[in-house]
Protein backbone atom coordinates (compact mmCIF):
# COMPACT_ATOMS: atom_id res chain seq x y z
CA UNK A 1 0.00 0.00 0.00
CA UNK A 2 1.61 3.52 -0.68
CA UNK A 3 2.08 5.57 1.92
CA UNK A 4 2.67 9.60 2.50
CA UNK A 5 5.99 10.69 3.12
CA UNK A 6 5.32 14.43 3.34
CA UNK A 7 2.11 16.08 3.42
CA UNK A 8 2.91 19.92 4.06
CA UNK A 9 4.81 20.71 0.75
CA UNK A 10 4.58 17.68 -1.36
CA UNK A 11 3.12 14.50 -1.53
CA UNK A 12 5.21 12.02 -1.88
CA UNK A 13 3.30 8.24 -2.52
CA UNK A 14 5.45 5.26 -2.58
CA UNK A 15 4.55 1.91 -3.18
CA UNK A 16 4.11 -0.85 -6.00
CA UNK A 17 0.38 -2.02 -7.38
CA UNK A 18 -3.01 -0.37 -6.14
CA UNK A 19 -3.17 2.64 -4.46
CA UNK A 20 -6.08 2.88 -2.38
CA UNK A 21 -9.56 4.31 -3.21
CA UNK A 22 -10.52 7.66 -1.25
CA UNK A 23 -14.54 8.90 -1.21
CA UNK A 24 -15.39 12.48 -1.87
CA UNK A 25 -17.21 14.56 1.16
CA UNK A 26 -19.75 15.67 -1.08
CA UNK A 27 -22.65 14.71 -3.27
CA UNK A 28 -22.13 18.23 -5.75
CA UNK A 29 -21.07 17.62 -8.95
CA UNK A 30 -17.52 16.53 -7.82
CA UNK A 31 -15.80 17.59 -11.05
CA UNK A 32 -17.29 21.39 -10.58
CA UNK A 33 -16.51 21.32 -7.02
CA UNK A 34 -13.16 22.89 -6.46
CA UNK A 35 -13.42 23.23 -2.64
CA UNK A 36 -14.00 19.28 -2.73
CA UNK A 37 -12.64 17.34 0.03
CA UNK A 38 -11.80 13.67 0.06
CA UNK A 39 -10.93 11.14 2.33
CA UNK A 40 -6.76 10.68 1.30
CA UNK A 41 -4.57 11.75 4.47
CA UNK A 42 -3.18 14.59 2.62
CA UNK A 43 -6.65 16.44 1.72
CA UNK A 44 -6.19 18.67 4.74
CA UNK A 45 -3.15 19.84 3.43
CA UNK A 46 -4.42 20.95 -0.17
CA UNK A 47 -3.18 24.46 0.80
CA UNK A 48 0.24 23.83 0.95
CA UNK A 49 0.75 20.91 -1.12
CA UNK A 50 2.52 22.15 -4.67
CA UNK A 51 4.16 18.77 -5.92
CA UNK A 52 2.61 15.13 -6.53
CA UNK A 53 5.50 12.42 -6.64
CA UNK A 54 4.39 8.92 -7.11
CA UNK A 55 6.94 6.70 -6.77
CA UNK A 56 7.36 2.71 -7.07
CA UNK A 57 5.34 0.61 -9.67
CA UNK A 58 1.76 1.28 -8.88
CA UNK A 59 -1.36 -0.61 -11.06
CA UNK A 60 -3.97 2.29 -10.33
CA UNK A 61 -3.99 5.03 -9.00
CA UNK A 62 -6.62 5.63 -6.47
CA UNK A 63 -10.62 7.22 -7.41
CA UNK A 64 -10.04 10.87 -5.47
CA UNK A 65 -6.24 10.11 -4.47
CA UNK A 66 -5.56 13.89 -5.45
CA UNK A 67 -8.77 15.60 -5.68
CA UNK A 68 -8.90 19.56 -5.14
CA UNK A 69 -5.13 20.07 -4.53
CA UNK A 70 -5.31 23.37 -6.50
CA UNK A 71 -2.19 24.37 -5.55
CA UNK A 72 -0.17 21.57 -7.10
CA UNK A 73 1.98 22.71 -10.84
CA UNK A 74 3.60 19.00 -10.80
CA UNK A 75 2.65 15.79 -11.03
CA UNK A 76 5.52 13.10 -11.85
CA UNK A 77 4.43 9.27 -11.94
CA UNK A 78 7.76 7.15 -12.04
CA UNK A 79 6.01 3.64 -12.43
CA UNK A 80 7.57 1.48 -14.99
CA UNK A 81 4.26 -0.52 -14.94
CA UNK A 82 0.78 0.21 -16.78
CA UNK A 83 -1.47 1.85 -14.48
CA UNK A 84 -4.78 2.74 -14.97
CA UNK A 85 -5.97 6.93 -13.31
CA UNK A 86 -8.99 6.37 -11.07
CA UNK A 87 -12.43 8.36 -11.00
CA UNK A 88 -11.46 12.37 -10.46
CA UNK A 89 -7.78 11.20 -9.43
CA UNK A 90 -6.58 14.57 -10.63
CA UNK A 91 -9.76 16.75 -10.39
CA UNK A 92 -9.51 19.96 -9.37
CA UNK A 93 -5.95 20.72 -9.50
CA UNK A 94 -6.45 24.07 -11.01
CA UNK A 95 -2.48 25.55 -10.82
CA UNK A 96 -1.30 22.61 -12.91
CA UNK A 97 -0.70 23.53 -16.49
CA UNK A 98 0.48 20.45 -17.97
CA UNK A 99 0.47 16.64 -17.01
CA UNK A 100 2.44 13.82 -18.27
CA UNK A 101 0.99 10.21 -17.65
CA UNK A 102 3.59 7.91 -19.87
CA UNK A 103 2.56 4.64 -18.50
CA UNK A 104 -1.25 5.30 -18.15
CA UNK A 105 -3.54 2.95 -20.48
CA UNK A 106 -7.09 4.08 -18.74
CA UNK A 107 -8.36 7.04 -17.75
CA UNK A 108 -11.64 6.35 -15.36
CA UNK A 109 -14.61 8.54 -15.21
CA UNK A 110 -13.11 12.27 -14.60
CA UNK A 111 -10.00 11.20 -13.99
CA UNK A 112 -8.73 14.61 -15.17
CA UNK A 113 -10.99 16.99 -14.41
CA UNK A 114 -11.75 20.58 -13.95
CA UNK A 115 -7.73 21.69 -14.19
CA UNK A 116 -8.62 25.29 -15.08
CA UNK A 117 -5.19 26.08 -16.52
CA UNK A 118 -4.19 22.74 -17.59
CA UNK A 119 -3.52 23.21 -21.48
CA UNK A 120 -1.08 20.04 -22.33
CA UNK A 121 -2.20 16.32 -21.71
CA UNK A 122 0.26 13.91 -22.80
CA UNK A 123 -0.94 9.95 -22.22
CA UNK A 124 0.54 8.45 -25.33
CA UNK A 125 -0.40 4.56 -24.20
CA UNK A 126 -3.64 5.85 -22.75
CA UNK A 127 -5.96 3.04 -24.93
CA UNK A 128 -9.43 3.93 -23.12
CA UNK A 129 -10.71 7.46 -22.22
CA UNK A 130 -13.78 6.61 -19.83
CA UNK A 131 -16.91 9.04 -19.01
CA UNK A 132 -15.94 12.45 -18.76
CA UNK A 133 -12.24 11.24 -18.20
CA UNK A 134 -10.74 14.63 -20.11
CA UNK A 135 -12.89 17.32 -18.87
CA UNK A 136 -10.60 20.85 -19.30
CA UNK A 137 -11.87 24.06 -20.86
CA UNK A 138 -8.36 25.22 -21.10
CA UNK A 139 -7.27 22.08 -23.09
CA UNK A 140 -6.46 23.15 -27.21
CA UNK A 141 -5.10 19.69 -28.15
CA UNK A 142 -4.50 16.32 -27.28
CA UNK A 143 -2.71 13.39 -28.92
CA UNK A 144 -4.00 9.90 -28.01
CA UNK A 145 -2.27 7.76 -30.44
CA UNK A 146 -3.32 4.14 -28.58
CA UNK A 147 -6.96 5.10 -27.90
CA UNK A 148 -9.43 3.03 -29.43
CA UNK A 149 -12.31 3.41 -26.90
CA UNK A 150 -13.85 6.61 -25.87
CA UNK A 151 -17.01 7.16 -23.08
CA UNK A 152 -20.13 8.85 -23.48
CA UNK A 153 -18.86 12.70 -22.86
CA UNK A 154 -15.61 11.76 -22.70
CA UNK A 155 -14.27 15.47 -23.60
CA UNK A 156 -17.22 17.01 -22.43
CA UNK A 157 -16.03 20.81 -21.92
CA UNK A 158 -13.15 20.92 -23.75
CA UNK A 159 -14.56 24.62 -25.47
CA UNK A 160 -11.08 25.55 -26.66
CA UNK A 161 -9.98 22.52 -28.15
CA UNK A 162 -8.95 22.79 -31.35
CA UNK A 163 -6.87 19.40 -32.50
CA UNK A 164 -7.27 15.59 -31.06
CA UNK A 165 -5.29 12.75 -32.82
CA UNK A 166 -6.13 9.65 -32.69
CA UNK A 167 -5.37 5.64 -34.06
CA UNK A 168 -7.28 4.89 -37.76
CA UNK A 169 -8.33 2.01 -35.80
CA UNK A 170 -10.90 3.52 -33.94
CA UNK A 171 -13.87 2.84 -35.57
CA UNK A 172 -16.81 3.96 -33.18
CA UNK A 173 -16.80 7.52 -30.88
CA UNK A 174 -20.16 8.19 -29.36
CA UNK A 175 -22.20 11.01 -30.39
CA UNK A 176 -21.83 12.91 -27.36
CA UNK A 177 -18.26 12.47 -26.88
CA UNK A 178 -17.66 16.17 -27.66
CA UNK A 179 -20.36 17.99 -25.53
CA UNK A 180 -20.15 21.54 -25.08
CA UNK A 181 -17.40 21.79 -27.22
CA UNK A 182 -17.26 24.80 -29.28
Amino acid sequence: TPLVKNAQTDVTVSGDGVMPDFSRTSNKDFCLDTNMATSSPWSPYKAYIKSIVIKGDATHLGNNAFRGLNQVTSVKVESTKAYDVGEYCFGGLSSLTSITLTKATELKEGAICHCTNLKSVSVPNVKTVGKRGIRLNSLTSVSLPKATQFGAEAFMGCDKLTAIYFPAAVTSIPKNAFQNCS
